[in-house]
């Protein structure tokens, strides 16, 4: 069963028409256009930018994201700046951007994005996601089903990103697919095997100091960094090097 049979055919089309107006309704998507393969909502989830502290940051899961935005939260309000309760709602999506922010945005806010090694990232979204069985997993999970797959390992989870999958959810799609702002448009691209230095550097570029402390943040860490030769197989190795190309390639990673 092939895993198109999952799909709404009622989305999908819907979604389309949205990347084709966007540039009209608006202006962000008017300068940095999105043509991805995702689900450009979901996109548009992934930014967060301040006038008031002087950044855009295209966030990425699975990439310590919850940890670097919960730290500019921290210091957004350490500076009289308010927002949304939650943390990832506290900051302006690109979608609310008018002429002059995207005008701004582009020639005075400092633009960053954290990046992560492909071979980790997609590690950690199978234990994660999947293991943990969070929410996120569904469509992951009725492909397994149907291919009678009753408890999945990487090796499954890899074949099924292969069928499809990989555009199913971010937090296993490439990182060149989420960002919602061009490399190339970035000011400054950190990573997360350095997270405490880069982010550190973050915080002096925009603050002028380093945050006394970064608190960890979001789910439970899963250690894939250190589990990769524990799960992946050759047949993993070789399906994650094809299907991250492009991540490896232009985030600097060797595959």
């Amino acid at each position: 069963m092939s895993r198109g049979q999952f799909l709404n055919p009622f989305l999908d089309p819907a979604d389309k028409a949205l990347k084709r107006m966007a540039p009209a309704l608006f202006p962000y998507y008017r300068r940095w256009r999105y043509d991805g393969p995702l689900w450009i909502s979901e996109v548009d989830l992934r930014g967060a930018w301040s006038r008031e502290l002087g950044f855009f940051y295209a966030r990425l899961p699975k990439v310590a994201n919850t940890t670097i935005l919960g730290s500019l939260v921290d210091a957004a309000r350490a500076r009289g700046v308010t927002g949304h309760d939650r943390v990832r709602h506290f900051f302006a999506r690109p979608r609310t951007a008018r002429r002059s922010d995207v005008e701004w945005i582009a020639g005075s806010a400092f633009k960053f994005a954290f990046v992560r090694d492909p071979f980790a990232r997609t590690l950690s979204a199978y234990l994660d996601k999947i293991v943990r069985n969070r929410p996120e997993g569904r469509r992951a999970r009725r492909w397994f089903a149907a291919h009678g797959i009753g408890e999945p390992d990487f090796t499954d989870f890899c074949r099924y990103l292969d069928d499809g999958g990989i555009n199913d959810d971010p937090h296993w799609a490439r990182q060149t697919d989420v960002l919602v702002m061009p490399l190339d448009a970035l000011d400054f691209v950190g990573r997360m095997e350095r997270l405490h230095g880069d982010l550190c550097a973050v915080h002096c570029r925009l603050f002028g100091a380093s945050p006394e402390e970064i608190a960890y943040r979001g789910p439970r860490a899963t250690g894939s960094a250190s589990l990769i030769e524990q799960h992946y197989s050759d047949e993993a190795y070789s399906t994650v090097r094809r299907l991250y190309a492009e991540d490896f390639s232009r985030l600097g990673y060797a595959a």
